[in-house]
């Protein structure tokens, strides 16, 4: 394990699915329901969005009339919990393995992408299971499921930028692990998941277009409603794409040069 930094790129791989067996373990293993949880959470949330939004307040997003407000709801909603999961928990992939990065040497870097696989993972889950669920009662179309893929490459990319800044900021400044969690409880009603752009007064609009995970959303809305339907931006795409790209080269060297000194700062 000593020799992992410059190890063949099979024994990184073997590392990794080493580290994120056991983040599904330690977070699942031993509870009641155990795996099951992956679903408990994102229907109970949907439950309670659902019956606020559209059963209390009444909302109905404009064009999709026919389809309902849940299917609105979940073409939202996964792709940010799966976003905030990733954030949040990639904000302490180093301090929550204090002992392993004091102990071994390794590309630390593996810590941020097994947190991020994770998150990623239970989005899929939860994804394909509300999908195929909907699918079979005629709820989603599925007009350009192409769509899909690039909507989750975006947010992948976004994720691992935000937690390879993240992870180290929080060594040094342990507050910052509360303040994610304020500017994410933000973001959700920042971003259009529980209503749609159409929804939102033109003067505000325009601002809510520059929020990265307005395009990720709308992606996956245009999956499956078609681009019709959403406000799906190709010049937001395109922009977004590069920003995250370089963002993600910078980081990645900036973490490769900031971790060496993090043991000494757990």
């Amino acid at each position: 394990m000593n020799s992992l930094a410059t190890s063949a790129p099979w024994a990184r791989w073997a590392l990794l699915q080493e580290l994120v067996r056991r983040d599904f373990q330690s977070r699942y293993g031993g509870s009641a329901l155990g795996f099951l949880w992956v679903f408990v959470h994102p229907l109970w949330l949907l439950g309670v969005l659902s019956f606020v939004f559209a059963w209390v307040l009444r909302l109905r997003p404009p064009g999709l009339e026919e389809y309902g407000y849940v299917p609105f709801l979940v073409c939202g909603l996964v792709p940010w919990l799966g976003f905030q999961e990733g954030v949040s928990r990639s904000a302490t992939a180093i301090t929550d393995q204090a002992v392993l990065v004091k102990k071994m040497r390794f590309p630390r870097e593996a810590l941020v992408w097994a947190v991020l696989i994770s998150a990623v993972l239970q989005q899929l889950i939860a994804l394909t299971v509300f999908a195929a669920v909907l699918t079979g009662a005629g709820k989603l179309p599925w007009r350009a499921p192409w769509l899909l893929p690039l909507a989750l490459a975006l947010e992948v990319g976004m994720i691992y930028l935000l937690g390879m800044v993240l992870s180290v900021l929080t060594v040094w400044f342990r507050d910052l692990v509360q303040v994610v969690g304020m500017v994410l409880s933000a973001w959700f009603y920042l971003t259009p998941v529980v209503y749609s752009l159409g929804m939102v007064p033109e003067r505000l609009r325009a601002w809510l277009v520059l929020n990265p995970l307005t395009t990720v959303v709308e992606l996956h809305r245009a999956a499956f409603f078609g681009l019709a339907a959403t406000a799906v931006s190709w010049k937001a795409v395109a922009g977004l794409a590069a920003l995250t790209s370089l963002g993600c080269v910078l980081a990645t060297r900036w973490f490769r040069r900031a971790t060496p000194a993090l043991a000494d700062e757990i």
